[in-house]
């Protein structure tokens, strides 16, 4: 008995707890619904930007999610795109967040018009009333500036370029701000505060790396950045990264095996982004030490361009241009780079060749092509610096004139790709200096010539209302010392 009347005592106990607590709070502990709602700057700052900003009348123990989204302008204004975040979350305890708006210029014609941006729902609050913003917009067209690496990697005298390019000219002095950014590693020096004068589009600035006593061999990025703009706007290209690949001097088997290219001190060119006119060699690289020089390019399967593969014929033909002094008011220029067009490669300011090869690519079986000093023809041009190519060009015999020892060739096609590996002999091309420059077309025999790869190559342009290719520099690369 005892024992029962102790489990129905405490079953009275907390019965009258209950009971208690009950009736102190019936319905419970309340729910705190917050509100939530949307401000923003007036108008868009100069660099086409604004903030907005959601705020809630208190903070919540949970997140809060808003969805953004367009609405109708005021009467009278003309709408400009806005670009934004739509889904905006509003952390537990916080009770506000920002969202950065950019208005969408694109093709804007200069006036004033007007972002409107509202709260479509949201989730965890509710929405205020009117929960429209709007922004204004004096959009007055404004150039906008590039950084552009011009190779990606520094050159074997420690230097490498930039270049600060100007959509348009500006009537006033623009002045960017550089600095480095994250993942830098090399240490560099370059002018920090660059102006580009008035009526000109275009500052070259040089970056000198430090090469420390003992650096282990390996990449060392240096990245560099538009910290900030005067009098123009940053474009889409803001950064470049140029690498020290350490150290300098390549040596490389050409054998059709193209794994030393992985780690080989090169200077690489591609394809610029946007339309090219002749987009089959995607890739360029250029290697040396102090007795050759080496060349490398990658290309697409030629049947994308409706042109037989070496498969077919046994034979795929390229031509290398050859500027063996790095100086481009020396030696000839090429009036054509096909015989469609009278567009040349490279113009007389971008030129000045020493030798012209035509290089053959010829299968000799199990997907490689190889062995091409025998199977192309190498010319020397011994005219007046800037004249055509072929007021005065000599043609080399192969076999008495040169061998596989003054240029050799490997390389191997298959899944699509072709890839080729070329050294030259620096004392056969008298390559004795600092610099050299190089580029690579590659053509179809069977469509009267017409180009189909060129590397280097700018972006396509209208000549006479005609498609072209831009002109560029060819390829240069600074030469270690020379050993003969």
């Amino acid at each position: 008995m005892k024992k029962s009347f102790f489990m129905l005592g405490i079953s009275a106990l907390v019965a009258g707890t209950m009971f208690t607590a009950c009736k102190e709070n019936p319905s419970g502990p309340e729910t705190v619904i917050p509100t939530v709602s949307i401000s923003a700057d007036a108008s868009f700052a100069s660099d086409n930007t604004a903030t907005l900003t959601l705020s809630l009348s208190e903070a919540t123990t949970e997140d809060v999610s808003v969805t953004l989204a367009d609405a109708d302008v005021q009467s009278g204004s003309k709408k400009v795109s806005a670009i934004y975040s739509k889904n905006v979350t509003i952390a537990a305890g916080e009770t506000s967040a920002t969202v950065d708006v950019q208005a969408d210029i694109l093709g804007l014609e200069e006036g004033t018009y007007q972002a409107a941006i509202q709260i479509a729902s949201a989730e965890g609050a509710e929405v205020a009333e009117n929960p429209v913003v709007y922004i204004a917009l004096n959009y007055v067209q404004q150039a906008s500036v590039d950084l552009y690496a011009d190779n990606t990697t520094f050159r074997p005298d420690g230097t490498a370029a930039l270049r600060l390019v100007l959509s348009e000219a500006s009537s006033m002095d623009v002045t960017v701000t550089l600095e480095e950014g994250e993942g830098t590693t090399a240490d560099v020096s370059y002018e920090k505060t660059v102006t580009i004068p008035a009526g000109e589009t275009e500052k070259e600035v040089i970056l000198t790396v430090e090469i420390p006593e003992n650096l282990e061999p390996g990449t060392y990025p240096a990245v560099i950045q538009i910290a900030s703009v005067e009098n123009a706007l940053a474009g889409n290209a803001k950064s470049a990264t140029i690498n020290l690949v350490y150290p300098f001097t390549a040596n490389i088997t050409v054998d059709g095996v193209f794994d030393d290219w992985d780690t080989a001190p090169a200077s690489v060119w591609t394809l610029p982004e946007g339309d090219v006119k002749y987009g089959m060699i995607k890739t360029l690289k250029l290697a040396a030490n102090g007795s050759r020089v080496f060349v490398y390019f990658e290309f697409d399967d030629p049947s994308n361009y409706n042109s037989k593969t070496p498969y077919e014929d046994n034979s795929l033909p390229f031509n290398m241009y050859i500027d063996t002094d790095g100086d481009p008011t020396t030696g000839a220029i090429v009036t054509a780079v096909d015989n469609d067009t009278y567009y040349p490669p490279y113009d007389a300011d971008h030129m000045g060749l020493e030798y012209y090869l035509e290089i053959t690519l010829h299968d000799v079986g199990t997907n490689t092509i190889s062995d091409f000093w025998t199977y192309g023809g190498l010319y020397r041009y011994d005219g007046d610096d800037g004249d055509a190519v072929f007021s005065k060009l000599t043609q080399l015999k192969a076999g008495s004139d040169y061998d596989g020892s003054s240029i050799y060739g490997s390389g191997v096609y298959e899944n699509g790709t072709g890839r080729v590996e070329v050294q030259l002999s620096r004392q056969f091309f008298e390559m004795t200096g600092s610099k050299a420059r190089f580029a690579v077309k590659v053509m179809d025999q069977y469509n009267n010539w017409k180009a189909l790869g060129l590397l280097p190559q700018g972006n396509s342009v209208e000549v006479d209302g005609v498609t072209q290719h831009g002109q560029v520099d060819m390829a240069e690369i600074t030469l270690p010392d020379y050993e003969g």
